[in-house]
């Protein structure tokens, strides 16, 4: 049961609210607001033995986020409610000022109990990548050893000595779902950080025992980069001569396109939605295995176009490529 004092906030709360959207949005709009709010008030107040602290709840922070801000997973969560005869108004209890100084939020235990069901048992390749992250304070331990210059020189040395891909060990944010759910992300998740379980493995290492550092191996660091970079490589050769006919910065090689489809175009120009593949001569044995990644990522990115540039044939696929750049280039 929630003290008195939350439900005397939530009151508050309902006269304040409805008080701020007749004053800024219109009557109208107070109007069409009450419902909802106080519905929830009333069932607070009449039912608190229902209600517990949200941080009490086995339901993270970054969960309710997740449901407010990304469409697929609010619907799935609405069609639970309705299985479950569970009122809209109780989904989503805003957190609210309790006393001065302190806010906080209740949760109702039935809401808590579907939407931990949304979460633990939804299937798809989605939640499945999802699973995968943990979710972290801006202020703990973690992240502050992230952005310290330790942090991000141990995990680089890390990384590579593991033979751990970069976009497994970088800090970066999830590309799940839809590409709005990465404005919305950034919008609504500000008091948290993603972090992938390798970079949680390297920081429980260096916290155990701080002379790893001098034991990676950094001939093979020094071979990788090597291996990135030579210049020997047909395919950077190319790089060179795109760069040569001033389209340096105008594309990225050899990235992510995302989290979820793990995919590394040779150069993508982003703006433009063009990729180009430089196919050497070893690609002449992996023909369908080229042509099922180009319908993958056209599945994601429908307008994409692809080029193909062949060793052996590169001023051709050069001037394949300006001319396409001429026709659809963004100012």
């Amino acid at each position: 049961m929630i003290p008195e004092k939350y439900i005397n906030a939530y009151q508050h709360f309902l006269k304040e609210e409805l008080f701020l959207a007749r004053q800024y949005s219109g009557q109208e709009y107070a109007r069409r607001l009450a419902p909802y709010y106080q519905g929830m008030v009333s069932h607070i107040t009449e039912n608190p033995n229902e209600y517990i602290l949200f941080n009490d709840s086995n339901v993270k922070y970054y969960e309710l986020e997740f449901v407010e801000a990304v469409e697929p997973i609010r619907d799935k969560l609405f069609e639970l409610a309705k299985v479950n005869d569970l009122p809209d108004f109780l989904l989503f209890i805003p957190r609210i000022k309790i006393e001065d100084g302190y806010w906080d939020r209740v949760i109702n235990l039935r809401t808590a109990k579907i939407v931990r069901q949304l979460f633990d048992e939804g299937t798809g390749e989605d939640f499945e990548t999802l699973r995968q992250f943990k979710a972290y304070d801006r202020g703990s331990p973690i992240n502050r050893w992230i952005k310290s210059k330790n942090g991000k020189n141990f995990l680089f040395e890390f990384q590579v000595s593991e033979g751990i891909r970069s976009e497994l060990i970088v800090k970066k944010r999830l590309y799940l779902f839809d590409k709005e759910f990465v404005r919305q992300q950034m919008q609504w998740m500000s008091e948290k950080i993603w972090i992938h379980k390798e970079i949680t493995i390297a920081f429980e290492n260096w916290e155990k025992d701080k002379t790893l550092w001098s034991r990676i191996d950094h001939i093979k660091r020094k071979i990788s980069l090597k291996e990135i970079l030579d210049e020997s490589r047909p395919e950077i050769k190319f790089l060179r001569m795109l760069e040569g006919v001033g389209l340096k910065g105008r594309f990225i090689h050899d990235e992510n396109i995302s989290w979820q489809l793990k995919y590394r175009p040779d150069f993508w120009f982003i703006n433009e939605n063009l990729i180009v593949e430089f196919d050497e001569q070893a690609h002449k044995f992996r023909t369908e295995e080229d042509l099922q990644r180009e319908k993958i990522i056209k599945k994601h990115l429908p307008k994409t176009y692809f080029i193909r540039v062949k060793e052996g044939f590169e001023n051709e696929g050069l001037a394949e490529i300006l001319k396409f750049l001429e026709k659809n280039s963004i100012d």
